[in-house]
Parts: C-alpha cells; structure tokens; sequence
C-alpha cells in the first residue's frame, strides 16, 4: 500500500507540475535553472547538490527494494548483484535512447562508467576482507559498532519523555519499515504458490520492469543535472557575463566608464569576417537539406 500510494501520488500531480514548469519557464530544461535566473549561481548550485543526492537516494533505495523481491525467488541474489545488474540495464536503455538523440551518448556512458566504478571500489576496498585495505576497513568497522551502540544510547536517554527508543522497535519510523518488508515479501511467495514458476516469472518480470524503469528515469535526472547546470552552466559557460552592456565573446564590459583593463576589445558581430562566414555556411548548409529522410 505504501509503494502504491507513493508512485500513484506522483503520476497524478506530474501533469500539473509540468504544466506550471513550461508555463512559467518555457526555456528551463531543469528545475535548478529556476533557481539559477531568480537567486544566482549559488543557490543554483546548492539546489543541484541537493538535486543529486536526492536522485541518488531514490536509485538506491529501488535498487534496495529490488534485491529484496528478488531475494525471495533466490537466495543467491545480493545488493550489489542487483544493483549492478540494474544500473547495467538502465544504461543500455538509456545508450539506445541516446541514440535517437533523446540524451547524449557520452554523458550517458560518464554516469555509467562512475557509477560502475563507485560500486566496485566500494565492493572491493572497503566490505572485502580479503584486501588489506578492505579487512582493515572491516576490521575498524567492526569496532566501531560498540560506539555506535553507545551513542546510540547516549540519544536514546536523552528522549525517554518522548517514548521513542532507537535501539528497539519502539520508534514510529523502524516500525513503518518494517511493516513495509514484511508486506511485500509475501507478495513473491503467494505468487510462487498460487501461480507456480510461469507466474512467479511474469511477476519477477514486472517487478524488474519498474525497478529498471526507475532507475533509467534517475539517470536521465542525473545526467541532466551533470551537463545542462553544472558543466554548462559552472564549469564552461557559454557565456561568462549576461548583462546586457557584456559582450559575448569574452565576457568583459562595452562600457566607456570601465576601465581600460576590463574593457571588451572584440569588434562587433556585424564587422566580423568569420562571423560573416559562419553564418554564409549555415545558410547554405539549411538550405542543401533534404526535405524528407530520403538522399
């Protein structure tokens, strides 16, 4: 019921917030570029952190609600193992649709291959005990529990009055996720009783449909988030200056009062032979295209 509410709720108020989105911002490509035309760069910048992190934790949270259904049509099935798995189909999906320019090829594989990378090394140098980087991890990890236990405590005697205890079952928000565990594993084995091996398949099928979907939508949000506000925007902007006395090749001022240092030098766009020429050989190349996919 959880996950039903939670997916439906957004579907129905997605019209309306596209709606209100092109409406007020017909040029906007994301909702951080809002951020960036009304406060400035920082807070665009703040916004698209926290964009991210946002993405991330729902990728990882499908990923993880994933690998528990799939756990219960086999043992052998792990986080990673589904995690992998998962990110690997989302980006073969997403390199088909790059191909029908729906989103670029190379931001497409950067996510791909920093993702895989984030994976691997977490897998392999912090959670294998056969490394030595990985055991002493695990080793200091392992020593770690009793402080965390402590500190835990520590919190748990601060709030007596309220009732809440984090180290039992006693805290409102452990007892919401743990309804929802306990409800959707039984799910998979109704459906390995009652439907046998074709229906446990068509359900396991469904079930990766919506986890690959999801996660094909958080890559499509990264990678946005990646190219059209912090690399287009903050790392080679198209233009460095947007007042309207700022020229747009260098950026610096068509003042007269500016000071000799900080004054633009270009010559004007109109007087410009390679502008001239650049602009000839788009003409020309507009005009050279066929009317139809046929040569």
């Amino acid at each position: 019921m959880w996950f039903l509410v939670g997916t439906a709720t957004p579907l129905c108020l997605i019209g309306v917030l596209i709606t209100q989105f092109r409406t007020r911002a017909p040029g906007a490509e994301t909702f951080p570029q809002l951020m960036l035309a009304r406060f400035g760069k920082r807070v665009h910048l703040l916004f698209c952190f926290i964009t991210i992190l946002n993405n991330l934790s729902i990728l990882t949270s499908v990923v993880n609600t994933g690998s528990g259904f799939y756990s219960v049509i086999s043992e052998r099935v792990t986080f990673e193992l589904a995690w992998i798995i998962t990110v690997i189909v989302g980006e073969i999906c997403a390199s088909v649709g790059s191909m029908s320019d729906i989103l670029p090829f190379s931001a497409t594989i950067f996510v791909y291959l920093l993702t895989m990378g984030l994976v691997i090394t977490i897998k392999v140098f912090f959670y294998d005990e056969t490394g030595l980087l990985g055991k002493k991890t695990y080793n200091d990890c392992s020593r770690s529990i009793e402080k965390v236990y402590n500190a835990t405590h520590a919190v748990d005697l601060s709030n007596e009055k309220d009732g809440d205890d984090h180290l039992t079952m006693r805290s409102y928000f452990s007892l919401e996720m743990g309804l929802c565990k306990f409800l959707a594993r039984p799910t998979v084995e109704i459906a390995k009783r009652l439907l046998g091996p074709n229906g446990l398949f068509a359900l396991f099928s469904l079930y990766a449909f919506i986890v690959t979907t999801a996660t094909i939508m958080q890559i499509f949000s990264v990678t946005k988030i990646l190219t059209l506000d912090i690399y287009a925007v903050h790392l080679r902007p198209f233009r460095v200056c947007y007042e309207v006395n700022c020229c747009i090749f260098c950026g610096k001022s068509k003042d007269e009062k500016t000071r000799p240092k900080d004054k633009c030098l270009c010559c004007d766009p109109a007087n410009c032979q390679q502008c001239q020429e650049d602009l000839k050989s788009v003409a020309t190349e507009n005009i050279n295209l066929p009317l139809s996919g046929w040569s």
